[in-house]
């Protein structure tokens, strides 16, 4: 009986896995960098074409699921016109800020359309689009008449796409009247702001009232007999995690697919499906090591241990502007690889650097470079109280965690003349003296480090590690256990390698000398 009850939990986790993996998702990024590994678990990826890179690896492996974002009903008042266009085509200001509204019931308008920018963007690798705010005419001041014929005029175009590119999958932002006519070549529709919301400039996050969304909610009831996926894009601040959590499930519980992003859409929000983070970001010096990025030691010694994990290391080049807070939330966690000279020569970007990524509440592990004499308020920030004095070199010993430090050669003792006591902290690896100690390595509340002696040291031409990397990594940046292929097979499939040799074709035959072996 108890193989059965096991049996039977069995069946419901795989069944309620399968459920959990097989619903729809999508998500809307009109960001920098496009962070595939977040985006491609996706079935609809969103993306504005000017700010993805077509080129990139992630764009090819997903672009079946991803939709370019256009506006052909508005256009931007700050964007630049194109030879062709004809500005009798703008009917008004929209209520969409900066930008005007375009007159959707001309025929040559079309034309433009495809020539400007649906045919150079199928060129660029583009296969489905999201044509975005055909709704805006009914916020207008356009009269009735006019709005019946750019109705239509809507129609007509869909209709044209559909034909020119009938494997092209379309996405909406419509209301009912037009979704009435084109629903059976279309394959979602986007509604914006049932719970959370922007106000009328854009600029601040407003609750949805009770009235509205009701409004809402019967538009979308006409719609629904047409049995396409409905996705529901709300806004709230990226800071606010918990409160988008309990959105999301709101909109869950009226069978829509949810997304939650920022008022710009230029950050990782929340789905119903989320992907781990699997990017690390690793800080260097470029300033010190002025080299490609593949010969600094972050990446030689670094990036091997983290992809072992399953895990990619971003490098970046703490000398440059500090990374926004949309580009460092996408983030697993951070390693600091730094020798010391740039954070002595600019001991104030390095502290704001420190502040940002702990604004983000990222994990950091500090691999060196950081002087006591330049970062005090560092250290009062990471609950690390220092003391400065002689440590005497007689009356001294290590004292380390055998599982963290002596992994490839035991630790040393530093030359530094302070002592570290970090607080509330799992310590790895101290030196004792008889009245003081200092710890040279540890697991923090904040993510960790490994200073001098602790870390790596070179011996005969060799870099080897004092600290365990593999665990290092993995337990100061708290990164989660992953999948990933066996390391030694090649795409988790087996290999079977045969060599041939040819160098001998030339020798004389053993059974007739007469002969070359190759005859």
């Amino acid at each position: 009986m108890n193989y059965i009850k096991y049996l039977v939990l069995l069946l419901f986790f795989f069944a309620s896995l399968h459920a959990s993996l097989t619903s729809k998702s999508a998500i809307f990024y009109y960001g920098d960098d496009t962070p595939y590994s977040l985006l491609g678990i996706h079935d609809y990826i969103i993306l504005k074409p000017e700010s993805a890179n077509e080129f990139t690896h992630g764009f090819k492996i997903y672009k079946d699921n991803i939709y370019a974002q256009i506006d052909i009903a508005t256009l931007d008042l700050k964007g630049s016109y194109s030879a062709d266009f004809d500005k009798q085509w703008i009917l008004s200001n929209s209520v969409i800020q900066d930008s005007e509204l375009l007159d959707m019931s001309n025929q040559d308008y079309h034309l433009f359309i495809y020539n400007n920018i649906i045919n150079p963007l199928i060129e660029q690798g583009y296969k489905n689009f999201y044509f975005d705010h055909l709704n805006v005419y009914q916020a207008s001041t356009i009269r009735d008449e006019k709005q019946a014929l750019i109705e239509e005029g809507i129609i007509k175009f869909l209709y044209e796409f559909n034909h020119r590119y009938p494997d092209a999958k379309i996405i909406l932002n419509a209301e009912s009247k037009i979704i009435a006519k084109v629903h059976d070549f279309i394959e979602a529709l986007v509604y914006e702001s049932l719970f959370k919301g922007l106000s009328s400039n854009g600029f601040n996050y407003v609750d949805v009232s009770n009235l509205n969304r009701e409004l809402l909610l019967s538009e979308i009831s006409k719609v629904q007999k047409y049995n396409k996926p409905i996705i529901i894009l709300d806004y709230l601040p990226f800071s606010k995690r918990a409160l988008m959590t309990e959105t999301l499930k709101k909109i869950e519980a009226f069978n829509f697919i949810p997304y939650i992003g920022n008022r710009t859409l230029s950050a990782v929000g929340q789905s119903s499906k989320n992907a781990l983070k699997r990017e690390v970001l690793f800080l260097y010096d470029g300033t010190f090591e002025n080299k490609d990025i593949d010969e600094t030691s972050a990446f030689q010694q670094g990036a091997l241990p983290i992809e072992y994990l399953g895990y990619i290391p971003i490098l970046y080049d703490v000398s440059k502007k500090i990374l926004s807070d949309d580009i460092l939330q996408r983030y697993a966690g951070v390693v600091v690889w730094l020798n010391g000279e740039y954070t002595r020569k600019e001991p104030k970007a390095f502290i704001r650097w420190v502040h940002a990524l702990r604004k983000n509440d990222l994990k950091i592990l500090f691999f060196e470079g950081l002087d006591s004499d330049y970062h005090l308020s560092i250290f009062k920030t990471l609950d690390i109280d220092i003391e400065k004095d002689v440590i005497d070199n007689t009356k001294k010993k290590i004292i380390s965690d055998s599982e963290y430090i002596g992994y490839e050669v035991d630790p040393f003792f530093p030359s530094l003349d302070t002592y570290f006591h970090p607080k509330n902290s799992q310590v790895l690896c101290q030196v004792k003296t008889e009245e003081n100690y200092s710890v040279m390595a540890a697991i923090t509340p904040w993510g960790g480090y490994a200073f001098e002696g602790s870390m790596l040291i070179e011996m005969a031409g060799n870099t080897l590690w004092i600290a365990n990397p593999f665990k290092l990594f993995q337990e100061a940046l708290r990164l989660q256990p992953l999948a990933v292929p066996d390391f030694t097979t090649d795409n988790g499939k087996r290999l079977l390698f045969i060599h041939m040799d040819g160098d001998g074709i030339m020798n004389a035959a053993e059974w007739d000398a007469e002969l070359f072996s190759g005859d």
